[in-house]
């Protein structure tokens, strides 16, 4: 009688084993499914994280690269401001300091200097400023600006002698880290008038 207990008893804990083992083998697949879901799932967060700091970067350059743009146009304006301003109270030492912080030392020491070899005898102002850039030419050292603007001409006595339109290239480099006027070439009215319009 004993044996039938030993057997019954061992059949009893083979099929417990069996049923156990069929319970393990049914869970697998749904572990291995699952843990497959969590890792698409990681690998999904991983790609759109990823996508997030691409776009940040795209759009850090392009916020660089716009003020880069506005830096030149400005460094531009500040130029030509400078160029074509004067008057018979014009500081010339002042005047060569405030060149040499938008200009080149050559270009400052060409047309500026601290002491003018000949007197002012006119007041010139400058309106209507257009800069004209893009993207394109800004390169890292170097980069060309173009540029309209009305220059005003008057007398001691406040009355206007002239104007004329004034159209200009710029050349601008970078010189530890900011950009300065390098060369530049004026275009006025007459040369303007005879030059062939631009086809597209």
């Amino acid at each position: 009688m004993n044996d039938k207990k030993y057997v019954g008893l061992l059949m009893i804990v083979l099929g417990l084993g069996v049923i156990a083992l069929f319970l393990y083998l049914s869970q697998g697949p749904k572990n291995i499914e699952k843990e497959n879901e969590e890792l698409k799932k990681q690998i999904q967060d991983v790609k759109s994280e990823e996508m997030k700091k691409n776009s940040n970067k795209t759009k850090s350059t392009e916020t660089v690269e716009q003020s880069e743009l506005e830096n030149v146009k400005q460094v531009s304006e500040n130029f030509i401001t400078l160029l074509y301003t004067s008057s018979v109270d014009t500081n010339d030492k002042d005047r060569y300091e405030a060149i040499k912080k938008v200009a080149t030392l050559n270009i400052a020491d060409e047309y500026f200097g601290e002491k003018r070899t000949s007197p002012i005898i006119y007041d010139t102002t400058v309106d209507n400023i257009e800069i004209y850039n893009d993207i394109e030419t800004v390169s890292n050292n170097e980069t060309k600006t173009f540029a309209t603007l009305q220059q005003n001409i008057k007398d001691s006595n406040g009355k206007e002698v002239s104007n004329r339109k004034v159209a200009m290239a710029i050349t601008l480099i970078k010189e530890n880290g900011s950009w300065k006027v390098n060369s530049f070439e004026q275009f006025d009215e007459a040369k303007i008038k005879n030059q062939e319009p631009v086809k597209e």
